[in-house]
């Protein structure tokens, strides 16, 4: 079963070295790795090139990470098909797990946990998401409740039919700069097919973005676990909040993110208002 791995980088000289090998080193062999870099000004380029043989290589205009995807995508021959971060790196078996739920043709999306390090690879000893709901079909329950009903992994963690990204690929670039390719398509899988979860973490995911601990977001049981630079929380938050609010009809947005905000000690409170 051939599976795609596509990487998105920009700017991630730091660190892409890792996540090419480690896509490349899988115990599954069946696999194409696709690298786009998005424009990048630091050392990304130079290190990719060094992979060309091994690897699809697309160097493009800075357009942002789901203008990435889509080239990506659009390249992808696999039946199954992940999207690596550049700055996280997948444990040898992490596909051969993945493959493993696919060979149930009801599952879309085999999504598994990620553990957290910092820029010197040391473990920070948390996993993200902290849980993951287990393996079911949640259509139903979509359905009545909205997108909220599971915990869903990061991109990252997460790998998908190739039949559900033929069905919402290209993904809409200006409508998703907040939320993510990871937030969208888990407002959509659900009501595809069976979401399966893995035992264990997955991956490694770099939990710092030049030598700064990234904020996390995480809705209160059943939700999804948002990730941005701390400098960018106050006002990513009041447009997260605006989604919430408009897409989820969550009435609580406003106070759920002033909570949240409260979880970072240099975060600001934040007033919300909806447009």
């Amino acid at each position: 079963m051939l599976v795609s791995i596509i990487i998105v980088n920009y700017n991630y000289g730091a660190y892409i070295r890792q996540a090419i090998d480690s896509a490349l080193g899988q115990s599954h062999t069946d696999i194409e790795v696709i690298v786009v870099d998005d424009g990048s000004t630091d050392d990304s380029r130079r290190i990719v090139a060094e992979y060309e043989h091994r690897l699809r290589v697309v160097f493009k205009e800075n357009s942002g990470q789901i203008s990435s995807c889509n080239v990506g995508k659009s390249l992808a021959k696999g039946e199954i098909v992940i999207i690596l971060d550049s700055d996280d790196v997948l444990y040898p078996d992490t596909v051969a797990r993945h493959v493993e739920q696919f060979r149930d043709p009801g599952v879309v999306k085999s999504q598994g946990a990620l553990e957290a390090v910092n820029p010197a690879s040391d473990l920070l000893g948390y996993m993200v998401p902290k849980r993951l709901s287990p393996t079911g079909n949640y259509k139903a329950r979509f359905l009545r409740q909205g997108p909220t009903v599971y915990n869903t992994g990061f991109t990252s963690g997460c790998a998908w039919r190739r039949s559900v990204f033929d069905l919402v690929f290209p993904l809409p670039s200006d409508d998703l700069k907040i939320i993510g390719p990871d937030g969208y398509l888990s407002s959509i899988d659900p009501l595809l097919g069976t979401i399966a979860s893995l035992d264990g973490p997955e991956l490694i995911v770099l939990d710092a973005q030049d030598g700064h601990v990234l904020g996390s977001f995480t809705t209160p049981g059943p939700g999804r676990v948002y990730q941005l630079p701390d400098p960018q929380l106050a006002g990513v938050a009041a447009q997260l909040a605006s989604v919430l609010f408009v897409q989820e009809k969550r009435e609580d947005a406003v106070e759920w993110f002033q909570n949240e905000l409260a979880i970072s000690p240099d975060a600001a409170p934040v007033a919300i208002n909806y447009a």
